[in-house]
């Protein structure tokens, strides 16, 4: 993949890649999966994963409203392990963004 320094590249990529997360999300909730309880989850690592899969800033804060992505629980399916998160309103979206991301070992 070439690197490209263009800023507008950067946001096209990083909403690709939220769409994406958000394509799971829906995937998971429709499947037969299962809630792991929180005990069992290393909050911060799942928001170093939704960093490293979507290139997303990790706060994403919204200039107006200040919400911010909140961490909502992990879900299996099959043996791979979810998180979850929600946003109320996304700043590249400007609207409520679920995503899923996939736990990165």
């Amino acid at each position: 993949m070439t690197q490209t320094n263009d800023p507008t590249q950067s946001v096209i990529d990083v909403r690709c890649r939220l769409l994406a997360c958000e394509s799971m999300n829906r995937s998971l909730m429709s499947a037969a999966s299962h809630h792991v309880p929180l005990q069992f989850v290393d909050a911060q690592k799942a928001f170093d994963d939704l960093v490293q899969t979507t290139g997303d800033d990790p706060a994403a804060e919204h200039p107006q409203y200040h919400e911010y992505w909140q961490y909502m629980g992990s879900m299996k399916w099959g043996a791979v392990l979810y998180h979850q998160f929600r946003h109320r309103q996304h700043p590249l979206f400007d609207r409520r963004f679920y995503a899923a991301v996939r736990e990165i070992c």
